[in-house]
């Protein structure tokens, strides 16, 4: 996994450079852990799962490329923004 360490900010390039189908992510880890955008990629995803008590995952838009590992991350409070969050009511 190739990461950036920004303090306590760890941005994680997703697989194939980032390039959807995946998206780089960001992994926060403070007394809230968070991870935005979690669709680096299914092993980089589960690497962070299985290393990291994540608290919050923030989804800054609802494209696949996104969301698309979220359920990774059962324990944990989702976000979308409220636009994002009526798309996916609507389609489950």
């Amino acid at each position: 996994m190739e990461s950036i360490n920004f303090g306590k900010i760890k941005w994680i390039q997703g697989q194939n450079k980032g390039r959807f189908p995946f998206c780089n992510s960001l992994l926060i880890q403070d007394s809230v852990k968070v991870v935005i955008d979690p669709g680096a990629g299914l092993e980089l995803m589960k690497q962070v799962n299985d290393s990291v008590d994540v608290d919050l995952v923030i989804n800054t838009h609802f494209h696949f490329d996104h969301i698309a590992y979220n359920y990774l991350f059962s324990r944990s409070k989702v976000y979308l923004n409220e636009g994002a969050r009526k798309y996916l009511e609507i389609t489950l």
